[in-house]
């Protein structure tokens, strides 16, 4: 008897439930704390509690079922409900005929009970009774074992990672001289605080970290200190010490300890992520509260480079193994966690949005635990049971009742004469074929019942599928409206840029006929003209003779020069260029009528289906 059925509880249910709230509380909680994503503080004053508040959920959940006290009810439709069905050697070998009996092989036997077929395999074999024994359990017991299975493996390796940092702990050697001195003047002028903590150096750790329940020790890497200035060594010791005033280590060792309870639902390994997270940057926090936060990415980028050179050392053999180092980090809170990118971290440190609150205040946070744990119970009072229990609880009670009366009747049948026995068996024979014509109108009712069912179900969606067609019909009317009036505006851009080809077309025109320059040209002839004349007209004397030689010398020039004018306008390319605007201006028409003929055929086409739109007046703007 299992401690379910000691309660006179249904375990199925109680896995059932225990389930069903630990995902809704899980569920409300990350949703919660998700929304104030730029403050770490509070995302961890709601997980952490959460996490912890599991283990009062699941407690208060069994404490009310077994109690019978529910918030809310939840009653669920049985189905295919199996009674357990014992079969006493005396009862069986006095009622099974002979030839029945005669046909149980050795090997398998057929049971006839209402639902699917069972064959009870009797093969011996190495792995069949523990088969069978693990197979015929109550499903509770069997997610019971396989929880119980996982359980155990996570306790072995926190088991084993607590020895890990113990061993590693121990095996750590005191700090140089040079390193003491180092660290001795960065305590004394900024951290008195942190004097009362223990620095040690092992080759077994990657990052610093902190470790120890009782004896808080810092663990730093070997020949770590020696490349860090005073800086960067203030903000590593800051950080560690954050973790220790917050009593860091112990919180992450309860913390690993729900992990291995719910390690079945991801919600809660969701969770774990989220607390370690918010965990480490609430000690950013405290960092950024004394150093800016450019100082103190530069020593993180310094500590990850370090870290991962360290790695790679133990990947080639020196010192642990990278397995091991994963064992260790799972109980000691390290400056480098898995829980996101370095890249990230920085980033969000330098981040305008980032909230540098470091906790909340005591009031706030025992709001918040009494507001988990009030809810918590409540959802426990939250619970989904079996409906009609009361009459199907009758219903077993009836069918104990009547096996026993069986029972009771099995030692005078025995005895019975021959022929009473086949008296019996005809009568029994006879209640079987009547079961079937009793039980064949309610099978009949509940098939009339579902086809007409099925019939509203097709007329139902033959009314959904005409007012989708409505729907899509009046939708294409919609968008062909749409089109045509779209026609309509690419018409008017068409007669826009109409014109404004038109005009660009006459300014290629007058651009490559230079008229001006023409102008000046014969103007400029005109001119050398006038002065060969006043040249002319000077050399005239007094008594009127001219010199016959210098007038021809004069008017030769003057000749030349203006021959010389003409002859640079060039009018083969001026008849080149009225040739080339002219064809440019007859292919611009000719595409524009294209174009003008296509929309007119659109247009045409709309007006066919729907008839002429009204034409909207000069003024008014027109419809996209």
């Amino acid at each position: 008897m299992t401690i379910f059925e000691f309660l006179g509880l249904d375990g199925n249910f109680v896995v059932l439930n225990v389930l069903l709230q630990v995902s809704v509380f899980a569920g409300v909680a990350l949703f919660v704390a998700m929304r104030f994503k730029h403050n770490a503080a509070i995302r961890y004053a709601i997980l952490y509690p959460a996490m912890l508040a599991l283990l009062v959920l699941v407690a208060a959940s069994i404490a009310m079922q077994t109690g019978d006290k529910k918030l809310l009810y939840i009653p669920l439709a049985p189905a295919n409900l199996q009674t357990e069905v014992v079969i006493d050697n005396e009862i069986a070998a006095a009622t099974l005929a002979p030839r029945e009996l005669a046909s149980t092989g050795p090997h398998l036997v057929e049971l006839e009970l209402p639902g699917p077929t069972i064959f009870v395999s009797i093969s011996a074999g190495l792995l069949g009774p523990l088969w069978r024994a693990f197979s015929g359990l109550p499903l509770y017991l069997i997610a019971a074992v396989i929880w119980g299975g996982g359980f155990l493996v996570l306790a072995l390796g926190l088991l084993r990672s607590l020895y890990r940092v113990k061993a590693v702990s121990r095996q750590s050697k005191r700090l140089s001289a040079s390193d003491r001195n180092a660290l001795n003047k960065v305590l004394s002028n900024n951290l008195p605080a942190a004097k009362h903590l223990h620095y040690r150096v092992s080759e077994q750790v990657d990052s610093p970290m902190l470790t120890g329940f009782i004896k808080p020790t810092v663990l730093l890497p070997t020949q770590f200190l020696a490349g860090l200035n005073d800086q960067q060594l203030k903000n590593i010791l800051l950080h560690e010490l954050a973790h220790h005033e917050r009593r860091d280590v112990l919180a992450n060792f309860l913390q690993k300890i729900c992990l291995a309870v719910f390690w079945f639902h991801p919600l809660v390994h969701i969770m774990d992520r989220l607390i370690s997270r918010a965990r480490e940057e609430i000690c950013d926090n405290y960092v950024l509260a004394q150093t800016e936060a450019v100082s103190y990415g530069e020593t993180l980028l310094h500590v990850g480079a370090f870290s991962q050179d360290k790695a790679k050392g133990f990947g080639n053999g020196r010192g642990y193994g990278k397995r091991d180092d994963i064992g260790i980090m799972q109980l000691a809170v390290g400056m480098i966690g898995g829980e996101w990118k370095l890249e990230q971290r920085i980033s969000e440190l330098l981040s305008d949005h980032r909230e540098k609150t470091m906790k909340l205040g005591t009031g706030i946070n025992h709001l918040l635990q009494l507001s988990l744990v009030v809810f918590s119970i409540s959802l426990a009072a939250c619970q989904v049971g079996a409906a009609e229990n009361e009459p199907l609880r009758d219903e077993v009670e009836v069918t104990q009742l009547t096996q026993v009366q069986a029972t009771a009747q099995v030692e005078p049948a025995a005895r019975a004469e021959p022929a009473e026995q086949a008296e019996r068996a005809a009568q029994a024979d006879r209640a079987v074929q009547v079961q079937p014509a009793e039980q064949a109108e309610p099978a009949a009712q509940v098939q009339q019942a579902e086809q007409v069912d099925r019939a509203m179900l097709l007329a139902q969606a033959s009314e959904v599928q005409r007012q989708d067609d409505a729907g899509r019909l009046q939708q294409d009317a919609i968008t062909e409206e749409r089109q045509f009036r779209r026609l309509q505006q690419e018409l008017n851009l068409k007669r826009i840029d109409l014109q404004q080809h038109a005009l660009e077309i006459e300014s290629r025109v007058r651009g490559s006929i230079d008229v001006e320059e023409i102008r000046r040209t014969v103007a400029s002839s005109m001119e050398q003209l006038r002065i060969s004349r006043q040249e002319i007209d000077a050399l005239v004397g007094e008594d009127g003779i001219l010199n016959e030689e210098q007038i021809n010398r004069i008017v030769a020039g003057a000749l030349a020069e203006v021959q010389r004018q003409l002859e640079s306008i060039d009018f083969a390319q001026l008849e080149k260029d009225l040739e080339l605007s002219l064809d440019i201006l007859r292919d611009k028409l000719q595409g524009l009528d294209l174009d003008m003929e296509s929309l007119l055929e659109d247009v045409d086409d709309l007006t066919t289906q729907f008839g002429a739109p009204a034409t909207p007046s000069e003024d008014a703007p027109v419809p996209l």
